[in-house]
């Protein structure tokens, strides 16, 4: 795991320098893009100094004032007829024991998201402006938090967002989710969108459309999913500065959660271009990483919606997230040794690539590792299971 984690760090440096576009336009005041943020300083404008205190935003006293239609918005276009349908896929991991205790049986369950797509709202898209402004009169705060929240909550994307939860509701129907499995689900499903770095920013619309974009694309998308379901959700430009002096910017969607709280806010972390447990704590992989040494990053926090629904797992990830490392390390120490102690070496190699690839469902692999809390009773043999579009509960041994 010492090994995976530190590719882990790598691939991750490789998104964040790339991830967060800032875009410029050379259109005449009071509409100009906003600037690549300079983090010179250590407080960014309505931000506290030190993120030991709340968060709170203090909205521009001018803001009333702004110009909203100069604002990122689609404008339809209607001499592109018809609609496109598009299907997008992903998929869920269960572990568990076969029936009589003797393999483990990695369960694969495949879901479908079955989409027609308005063609002039789409190319529409593709060719509206989408720079983020920057109005001089109101703050760097308020210029991000206008301008996300535009693209997120364009009334043109209504259709697309009620079709797309109207699928993914009824997922959570059979399964009889509760709101954080229901969360986790909604955020596997942006998840397995494809990373497609592009030079410009996205509406949630061409993500969907196109299957691909980049961390702030799809964060967008998750947060706008998220909002209509009435989480307390809101969008993190996290800056680190490297070695060598270059700010490096990434997008995470935070939910509020009762644990594995980001720097003292009241939120937890979900990084979209990755397929790690959803509300892993970022300090995992960023701060304090031995690659990186112990840097403070500088954040801006953008709120999504007014939802007030909060993720209550937090104890179960860390659980989970602490037995990965554990599997990671006990991984190590027998590739190290001669000894043919159970569970092998081959064993501990599938559990610490199935956690690589991509976390297992969060409730039932708490389960399944909490009766095998001493990882010396793991049996030896691993068996994959698929299944497509089925319940959870029929699935294989």
């Amino acid at each position: 795991m010492k090994f995976a984690h530190t590719v882990l760090i790598l691939i991750v440096l490789v998104i964040f320098t790339a991830c967060v576009n800032t875009n410029s336009s050379t259109t005449s005041s009071p509409k100009t893009a906003l600037p690549t943020p300079n983090y010179n300083v250590s407080i960014i404008s309505g931000h506290p100094s030190s993120f030991n205190e709340a968060y709170i935003y203090i909205p521009s006293p001018n803001l009333a004032s702004v110009n909203h239609s100069l604002l990122p918005h689609i404008i339809p276009n209607s001499s592109v007829k018809g609609r496109t349908e598009k299907t997008l896929k992903f998929y869920n991991i269960f572990l568990s024991d076969s029936d009589d205790q003797s393999a483990i049986i990695v369960h694969t369950i495949s879901y479908e998201i079955h989409l027609s797509i308005n063609n002039s709202v789409y190319y529409g898209a593709k060719n509206s402006p989408k720079d983020l402004i920057n109005f001089p009169t109101i703050s760097l705060d308020d210029n991000y938090n206008l301008s996300y929240n535009a693209m997120i909550d364009d009334v043109n994307q209504n259709e697309l967002y009620s079709d797309l939860l109207g699928q993914l509701r009824k997922y959570r129907d059979i399964n009889h989710y509760d709101d954080d499995q229901y969360l986790e689900f909604l955020v596997r499903f942006v998840q397995s969108i494809p990373y497609n770095e592009t030079n410009a920013h996205k509406f949630p619309i061409e993500v969907v459309f196109e299957n691909g974009g980049v961390c702030d694309d799809k964060s967008k998308l998750l947060a706008g999913i998220l909002e209509r379901e009435n989480y307390d959700v809101s969008l993190f430009i996290v800056s680190l500065k490297n070695p060598i002096g270059k700010y490096q910017n990434h997008m995470f969607v935070g939910v509020k959660s009762n644990g594995l709280q980001y720097n003292g806010t009241s939120y937890s972390l979900i990084d979209t271009t990755t397929t790690e447990y959803p509300v892993a704590p970022i300090q995992y992989q960023y701060i304090g990483a031995p690659d990186l040494g112990a840097i403070k990053p500088q954040v801006i926090i953008i709120k999504v919606g007014n939802g007030t629904k909060m993720y209550q797992e937090s104890g179960e990830v860390s659980f989970l997230l602490n037995k990965s490392h554990e599997i990671g390390d006990l991984l190590n120490n027998r590739s190290n040794s001669s000894s043919n102690l159970s569970p092998s070496v081959s064993t501990l190699q599938n559990l610490n690539f199935i956690f690589s690839i991509g976390a297992p469902d969060r409730q039932s692999t708490f389960l399944w590792l909490t009766k095998h809390a001493d990882l010396k009773t793991l049996p030896d043999n691993v068996t994959i299971c698929s299944i497509e579009n089925s319940y959870k509960q029929s699935m294989c041994n």
